[in-house]
């Protein structure tokens, strides 16, 4: 809640020793699809990127939006957070 962040994670099988921004991602995640209309999501995602979206909506209906060339998925992870822990807490599903 509030205003748009920016978050790194770096996934590897291997130690990572790396301290910096992630300025061309494999992977968006994205927790609130409002998101989408106020900045643009895909501003350095590689062209054969990801992009993964908390949404009711389909990943059609997401994906007419946005015009992305790569793969977009979508995931209900309010619901999931409410049906599993009682509260929206969308990062833990999408994580997961």
């Amino acid at each position: 809640m509030g205003a748009p962040i920016l978050a790194f994670t770096w996934l590897s099988t291997n130690p990572i020793n790396a301290y910096y921004g992630i300025t061309n991602p494999d992977i968006v995640v994205i927790l609130d699809q409002t998101l989408l209309t106020l900045i643009n999501v895909t501003q350095g995602l590689k062209e054969n990127g990801v992009i993964i979206v908390n949404s009711e909506k389909s990943t059609q209906d997401i994906n007419r939006d946005l015009k992305f060339k790569g793969r977009v998925f979508t995931v209900d992870a309010n619901v999931i957070s409410q049906e599993t822990m009682g509260k929206t807490i969308p990062n833990m599903p999408m994580v997961h």
